[in-house]
């Protein structure tokens, strides 16, 4: 049982602006995955520690490979609760114009997220015991060197209650219309997403902050947290036609995730690294990615309308990811940039209402 209330407000001191408002709780029972008896597991590349690699000769045993992050339920976990407060103004200074901004404060509780191994492999390559619920396991001897330490093959650790997870930032919308005349109008429309803050602070008290990095790694497959994203959609309307175009934009990130349990792969340290242990890319950098869609309609009559479309029409290409696993192999991160992987892609339709 649980008591989730939400509170708003709006005000108006004059007919052209709004001022808006809410407070609210929320509530998010566990998922099976994380109490009952379930697990989940993923993977990561990961490169050795070059004194390790000396111990094996630089052979093929210590080249990048994939390092299984098992996570097991946790049957004493409690469930998230979240306090939030939003702030905004509504501007509408003519008939056709209409601005919103709103802030927003969301501040979670015993949020649930998984052991953080970031120590494992350093306690593993030293032989010092692990921390409770956390557990590495060696893969079989190297067949060259049988008696040096195997490599890690697996981290195990399990779901657990973090102290909070607060994230903070602004959402703007903007939308303009003009009608040069009874069949030709014009409308644009612009939003956007600014992410100032996006920190966990974990049970020991320690925090780690996401916006603008690959993390959380393993909550969003490598997908990462860019700090800004927008569209801007414009269509021409005349007649029975309809065109639109419309910009999609996400900033770029650094390739690196305070979350990721591996050796030298967290605080600062980049993700993707050459097997001499260099950053890969060199800039430890993935760019932003825009892409441009065009599409249109026009309408026979009342009943047939042909369609058409021009996605990502500029051939837009996807950033270089190396170390994004959603797109393993691909070397791109599909949760922002798919439709640089597809390219220009061209459909031609007829709808028709009976």
């Amino acid at each position: 049982n649980n008591f989730s209330p939400k509170i708003g407000i709006k005000y108006k001191p004059f007919d052209w602006i709004a001022l808006r408002g809410t407070w609210s709780r929320g509530f998010r029972a566990p998922a099976f995955a994380e109490n009952g008896s379930s697990s989940t597991q993923g993977f990561i590349t990961y490169t050795p520690p070059p004194a390790f690699q000396a111990l094996h000769g630089n052979n093929a045993y210590v080249l990048p490979y994939g390092l299984s992050e098992f996570t097991l339920a946790n049957k004493n976990i409690k469930p998230e609760k979240s306090k939030s407060f939003t702030l905004g103004v509504v501007v509408q200074p003519t008939n056709w114009l209409n601005v919103s901004l709103d802030y927003y404060n969301i501040k979670k509780s015993n949020l649930i997220v998984q052991a953080d191994t970031s120590a494992a492999l350093a306690n593993y390559y030293a032989g010092t015991a692990q921390a409770p619920g956390v557990t590495v396991i060696p893969d079989l001897p190297d067949p060259d060197h049988p008696n040096a330490q195997p490599r890690p093959s697996e981290l195990i650790g399990s779901y657990l209650n973090a102290q909070s997870l607060k994230t903070t930032g602004v959402d703007v919308d903007l939308q303009a219309h003009f009608d040069f005349s009874d069949k030709l109008h014009y409308i644009s429309e612009l939003t956007g997403t600014q992410i100032f803050q996006w920190k966990i602070r974990l049970p020991d008290g320690t925090s780690q902050s996401y916006v603008g990095t690959q993390g959380p790694y393993n909550l969003s497959s490598g997908a990462g947290t860019p700090r800004s994203r927008a569209s801007w959609a414009n269509t021409l309307e005349y007649g029975s036609l309809t065109v639109t175009g419309t910009l999609y934009y996400t900033s770029g990130y650094k390739d690196i995730a305070a979350d990721v349990g591996v050796l030298g792969l967290f605080d600062g340290d980049c993700l993707s690294t050459t097997p001499a242990g260099t950053n890969f890319p060199a800039s430890c950098h993935v760019g932003a990615f825009y892409d441009f869609d065009l599409t249109g309609s026009y309408a026979i009559n009342d009943r047939v309308s042909i369609t058409g479309s021009i996605m990502n029409a500029f051939d837009k290409k996807p950033p270089f990811d190396p170390s994004n696993y959603a797109g393993a192999g691909s070397n791109y991160n599909p949760t922002w940039s798919q439709a640089g992987v597809v390219g220009r892609f061209y459909n031609l339709g007829v709808k028709v209402k009976i």
